[in-house]
């Protein structure tokens, strides 16, 4: 009999690690974990960067699209409620444009058949703080100058008991009308109160105000008095 055949030991791939090899390999402590300074500081520069680059990317869009966030401005030093809108139409030079406004029962009054005497109208509403702020001022004016022209309040809603009650408890005694539908603000172009018109006995309206003081009133006054002399035109 011949030589019995050698035996080959399973051929290892060189570098191939085996399980023996695995086994008796020490672990690896985090300690032995060694983190190069100049690794980090370059991954952390290279992200603060990316993140300023976007940065200037999305405020150049905005600017180049047009979408840019409008800046809104608030005056603290003024209540919201007391701002002014500016969105009332400007009727200075203007005829008192028709509408009807009505009485406190419901009754229709044109503003037409108010034309023919100097006016003071005041349009105004229980709600609009500067309005409860003025309205003394145009009882004390209506006492001192009602015989002269005439003081016409406009409240911009209907005469609802609360209505009536906060002029009377404000000691308003001179014509109060009523615009619940809208009549008289929509023919006027009129979104906020409070607005006062001083009208020509023509019904040109020579002067528009927003909120308006004692002194302005008399002054408004004298000057609507001698407007008809100064342009020709008797009252």
């Amino acid at each position: 009999m011949g030589p019995p055949p050698a035996t080959t030991s399973p051929q290892r791939w060189q570098g191939a690690a085996s399980p023996q090899d695995h086994a008796s390999a020490p672990p690896v402590a985090l300690a032995d974990v060694k983190i190069r300074p100049r690794l980090l500081i370059g991954s952390l520069l290279v992200a603060v960067l990316a993140i300023a680059g976007f940065a200037v990317y999305k405020a150049t869009s905005s600017a180049d699209t047009g979408h840019a966030d409008d800046a809104v401005t608030v005056d603290r030093s003024t209540p919201l409620d007391q701002q002014p809108l500016n969105t009332n139409a400007k009727v200075t030079g203007s005829k008192l444009a028709d509408a009807y406004v009505r009485t406190e029962s419901g009754d229709t009054v044109a503003t037409s058949t108010l034309i023919g005497q100097p006016l003071v109208i005041n349009y105004w509403s229980s709600t609009c703080a500067p309005c409860k702020k003025e309205l003394p001022d145009f009882v004390t004016a209506h006492d001192e100058l009602g015989g002269q022209v005439r003081f016409i309040g406009i409240d911009a809603f209907s005469s609802l008991p609360s209505e009536i009650e906060f002029a009377k408890d404000r000691g308003v005694d001179y014509d109060l009308f009523y615009d619940g539908d809208g009549s008289f603000s929509t023919a006027l172009g009129l979104t906020s109160q409070p607005v006062t018109l001083f009208v020509r006995p023509d019904g040109t309206i020579m002067k528009q105000t927003g909120e308006i003081d004692l002194a302005e009133i008399r002054s408004s006054v004298a000057e609507l008095l001698v407007a008809p002399r100064a342009t020709g035109v008797t009252g």
